[in-house]
């Protein structure tokens, strides 16, 4: 089960999308994150779907600059040097 942390919305609007790197369609995952994650208590898999998830929105959106910093303030606002080290994430590239 998902914890919400914040009031975030789905901020990016609803189309097609390709598979995502890490599994099911990038639309799905979009959906199952779009109200964050508990960081503290996710498991290595949650955490490495979490971010490959926003990583690859921000990127298939075109998200830059001020836009991108605010993103990743809100959606990482949880997380801290641990949680990157406990996922693979931080090693691939997207």
């Amino acid at each position: 089960s998902h914890i919400v942390t914040t009031n975030n919305t789905n901020r990016f609007p609803s189309k097609k999308r390709s598979k995502s790197p890490v599994g099911p369609t990038l639309e799905a995952e979009e959906e199952k994150w779009a109200h964050d994650i508990k960081a503290d208590s996710a498991s290595t898999a949650d955490l490495e779907s979490y971010m490959s998830t926003k990583i690859t929105i921000s990127v298939e959106e075109n998200i830059m600059k001020k836009e991108l910093w605010g993103l990743f303030q809100d959606d990482f606002q949880n997380f801290d040097g641990n949680h990157i080290r406990k996922s693979n994430t931080s090693d691939s590239t997207v």
